[in-house]
């Protein structure tokens, strides 16, 4: 029987009581009996209900110890964040709190219990190694410790160094200011014991010295007994000019950072232990670089040779002066075609660089296509050298399987020396396509459009020009001067040669606030100044910036001039920083730390 049989029963049962009622008066027999009968029938109806549902099994051991091990396992940011690798650990005895049956599986299960923890802050932490210890079984160990350990007390990984050195994995080494409760003598030789155990499964090595750790070997040395053919990451952390060169030879080393710490700026780096490293690593296929602004180099120390670097194909220099960025670019010479090297959020050079000094590593760049640029500029009469509103270059420079992007974050730069620096050193004459990007109020209509006229001469193949301004105080009078300000750059006045005589493509996008009279009038004068030098458009198209993409804020015409068309748009804007941020091919990573995206 269908339920909707039974609910028809049920309509039929309400009419019949409902009847009884209105007849005659039921009596304590009958009412029972009634009672009875109905709770009978909810009752068998109850337990159906309760039968028909499938009961909640548990999950196999097996699957759940996949689940948990998924859960517990690194993070990117667990490889420069000492407190989510706290987190993870604890994460894994959390699991064994929330049911017996979750503990039985945790604790059976060798692989949650990886991760070994020390530090000079919490005591504790070397017991619950020691347990983590026991119950990993023979697993691969992870291993984060900062010496000395509070009391002198002897750590975990020394014991794991001394007795099952081929299972640890990963090592996270700090070296850090000794307390005055310690013997520098004990503490010293811990160093030495820990730096000369050859660990032979060492996949991954996180070292971080400072100057007052008592850690005093500036000279060569070797890591790990010289073993390292295993290690396929290497992180450095040096603090406050502390200066290191190792010997080891890294044959299978896939990844290196080198992460500088100078909090005043009067320390010096050299460039030994880089130079070293590049040496003894040929196989090394990323290279992170990150500084801060106070971060200087012994240049006396720099080789006149770049290091050839075969199988390099990312690097990524941050949050450093522009000087010594380029000087570390000029220390690395890739070979790859398929070459990407950001380098990021530079700051004001101590000196600015002869454009001319060659920089290897950016005269490798090859197959460039593309080239956007950028520029948040403030040189207006309210603006002050010590306004805290950061200035802004981007260049960006793509091809295929290759792309360089450039980043100048910092108040008070010549951005034009940038820019020269930057065309002398990479290799444009195969840009195809040009973008040029300002905003920020500018006194200087000069620089409507970021002195673009600087950059034709280099780039004779570009057919696409887009050419935007954004700020909010241009003018009628603005635009029509800018309108003019490029028409007497692609089509000089006095015939001589012309610019990027291949050019096909223009596009002028500026905050008309729906007026683009002026602007549709200067670009038909583009067309017919082209065409007469022998070199039309085929296309010369307007965008208004204060108007909604798609809508009717702009007013839609299209007209033809000797050929060319001429166009408003509502559509198809370019955002460049949007642009940046969508592009793959800065979306690159390796299986230890993000390089950029």
């Amino acid at each position: 029987m269908s339920s909707l049989r039974v609910r028809h029963a049920l309509d039929s049962l309400d009419d019949a009581v409902e009847g009884f009622i209105c007849s005659k008066l039921i009596d304590d027999d009958d009412f029972k009996d009634f009672e009875s009968r109905l709770r009978t029938t909810l009752v068998r109806l109850q337990q159906h209900r309760n039968s028909s549902m499938s009961p909640m099994n548990k999950l196999p051991p097996e699957l759940l110890g996949r689940i948990f091990e998924h859960v517990v396992q690194p993070q990117e940011c667990s490889y420069s964040d000492c407190h989510s690798v706290q987190d993870v650990c604890r994460l894994a005895e959390r699991l064994t709190w929330v049911c017996s049956a979750w503990r039985t599986v945790a604790l059976a299960w060798p692989k949650l219990w990886y991760f070994i923890y020390e530090t000079s802050e919490n005591p504790a932490d070397t017991d619950r190694s020691r347990l983590f210890l026991s119950r990993s079984s023979t697993n691969p160990l992870d291993v984060y410790l900062r010496l000395p350990i509070r009391g002198g007390r002897r750590a975990v990984f020394q014991d794991i160094c001394n007795t099952q050195p081929y299972r640890v994995r990963d090592v996270h080494l700090a070296f850090r200011t000794s307390p005055h409760e310690s013997n520098p003598e004990p503490f010293k030789l811990t160093i030495e014991s820990f730096l000369s155990s050859p660990l032979p499964n060492l996949e991954y090595l996180c070292l971080g010295v400072s100057p007052n750790s008592m850690w005093d070997r500036r000279g060569n040395f070797l890591l790990f007994g010289g073993e390292s053919s295993g290690l396929r990451a290497l992180t450095l952390e040096l603090q406050d000019g502390m200066d290191i060169t190792l010997d080891n030879t890294f044959p299978n080393l896939l990844h290196l950072r080198i992460v500088y710490f100078n909090s005043d700026g009067h320390r010096y780096y050299g460039t030994s232990l880089l130079d070293k490293l590049l040496c003894n690593s040929p196989r090394l296929e990323t290279l992170v670089i990150e500084a801060s602004y106070h971060l200087r180099l012994q240049q006396d120390e720099m080789s006149l040779v770049p290091v050839r670097m075969a199988a390099l194909h990312a690097v990524w220099i941050h949050g450093m002066p522009l000087d010594v960025a380029l000087l570390f670019l000029a220390r690395i010479e890739p070979s790859s075609e398929r070459l990407k090297i950001k380098a990021s959020e530079l700051a004001r050079p101590h000196v600015y660089p002869d454009p001319k000094t060659p920089v290897a590593a950016l005269r490798a760049m090859a197959g460039l296509t593309h080239l956007d640029k950028a520029v948040d500029i403030d040189n207006s009469p309210l603006a002050s050298e010590w306004s805290t509103s950061p200035e802004f270059l981007h260049l960006i420079a793509s091809g295929p399987h290759s792309g360089i992007w450039f980043n100048v974050v910092d108040r008070g730069v010549d951005f034009d020396h940038v820019q020269r620096i930057f065309c002398r050193q990479v290799d444009l004459k195969d840009i195809t396509a040009l973008r040029i990007s300002s905003s920020g109020p500018c006194t200087k209509l000069t620089e409507s459009f970021a002195h673009f006229h600087e950059l034709l001469p280099i780039m004779p193949s570009v057919s696409t020009l887009v050419l935007r301004r954004n700020d909010s105080g241009i003018t009628v009078g603005t635009v029509t001067y800018a309108a003019h300000l490029v028409r007497s750059t692609l089509a000089p006045p006095d015939f001589c040669k012309v610019p990027v005589p291949l050019l096909e493509s223009l596009s002028i996008e500026l905050p008309l606030f729906g007026k683009p009279e002026k602007l549709v009038e200067g670009m038909l004068s583009i067309a017919r100044a082209r065409a007469r030098l022998g070199h039309p458009l085929l296309s010369v198209t307007g965008r208004d910036l204060k108007a909604d993409e798609g809508g009717d804020g702009v007013l839609p015409m299209t007209l033809s001039e000797n050929g060319c068309t001429v166009a408003m748009a509502c559509d198809g804007r370019w955002e460049p920083l949007r642009d940046v941020t969508r592009n793959p091919m800065w979306r690159v990573k390796n299986d230890y730390w993000r390089l950029y995206d």
